[in-house]
């Protein structure tokens, strides 16, 4: 029987019109549901950076007043409205099983008082900056990617320091949160909505065990991307003949490559029902390869293909760019998520 609540919308005032309707029971006044409103369209529409001055001059006000205090004062919650974005995505997906691509990004900032910044290395920028660093859930579904979750990373010079947690409203039950523990909590909290069919994550999970193994916890099958070096300790002891050892994940193929692929057993134990298995390209100039932990009657070709929807996460994440995902100006720990949110709503509008 189909949900009541499902609708295909037509255009994007529709998608928007949709989405509110579904929103407007989580804020507490007229005035804040009305103004969120009005940013999801200057999200959608207005060009160039996204900043609450420049969305209150599209929106045709002299002073941000209004935009600020939807991003920090207004009564909201930013939690339950992604809750709902969950709800819509998994309708706009006809409920069918999907990815849920876990990824990485970067928000460089010049100044020292947004919460959460410090000096990263950026994948991308291949270099260390000063900035913010977001856990971002896409899921793609249907041949649509919707991006669906975020979560701010918390670094210790930040989770350590009363003051600066003050200073940026960092409340006071969130604690020093690892990447892939951060990864895990938004794989079990989407779950709960989206149904999701199994989990491709990029090589910043892959440091530690425990995505994995809050992953084979909760029976929910994975690929993790491997660093470039777990990818060429792989390979060279797949060369020599010895023993794999790595259970963590690779997914680099190149296009038009046609090395052949070959099967390589992790020793470890796997659950029940499951198989852990490396696929490894050892010979090519770029060494690549997969290890995929999941049901033992898995396609192998499945295995490889499922890795590429990493490649297909990441230019959505970068569609969502454009709406202001990464042109913010969010000090506190509230106006990011609820910046970060509304992005995520404005970026579902926007996907025919």
């Amino acid at each position: 029987m189909k949900c009541p609540r499902c609708h295909q919308p037509r255009s994007t005032e529709e998608a928007i019109d949709a989405l509110m309707a579904r929103f407007g029971e989580h804020f507490a006044r007229a005035e804040p549901r009305r103004m969120a409103r009005l940013y999801l369209e200057a999200l959608l529409r207005a060009e160039g950076r996204k900043t609450a001055s420049q969305i209150a001059s599209y929106l045709g006000e002299s002073r941000s007043d209004a935009v600020q205090r939807l991003l920090g004062s207004a009564r909201w919650d930013a939690d339950l409205v992604r809750d709902e974005l969950l709800g819509a995505v998994t309708c706009r997906g006809d409920h069918a099983e999907g990815t849920l691509v876990l990824h990485h990004r970067c928000f460089p900032k010049k100044g020292v008082r947004s919460v959460g910044v410090a000096d990263h290395f950026c994948p991308r920028q291949r270099r260390t900056e000063h900035s913010q660093v977001a856990v971002l859930a896409v899921f793609e579904v249907g041949g649509s990617r919707f991006l669906v979750d975020r979560e701010l990373f918390l670094p210790h010079t930040w989770a350590d320091d009363p003051f600066r947690r003050h200073m940026a409203g960092v409340p006071d039950w969130v604690p020093y949160r690892s990447m892939s523990d951060i990864a895990a909590r938004i794989v079990e909290r989407c779950s709960r909505i989206l149904p999701v069919r199994h989990v491709v994550a990029a090589r910043e999970f892959s440091e530690d065990v425990e995505l994995d193994r809050a992953l084979e916890a909760a029976a929910v099958p994975h690929v993790l991307e491997m660093s470039d070096t777990q990818l060429r300790t792989l390979a060279s002891t797949c060369r020599s003949g010895r023993q794999c050892g790595p259970r963590q994940v690779l997914v680099r193929r190149r296009r038009g490559s046609r090395e052949p692929w070959s099967r390589v057993p992790v020793p470890e134990t796997a659950p029940p029902g499951w198989d852990r298995f490396a696929l490894v390209r050892a010979g090519a100039a770029e060494p690549a390869g997969v290890v995929r932990s999941g049901p033992s009657d898995l396609v192998l070709d499945d295995a490889v293909s499922t890795a590429a929807v990493l490649r297909r996460a990441d230019e959505c994440v970068t569609r969502a760019c454009d709406l202001g995902l990464d042109s913010y100006e969010c000090r506190s720990w509230t106006s990011w998520y609820r910046h970060v949110t509304l992005v995520c709503s404005a970026s579902f509008c926007s996907v025919g």
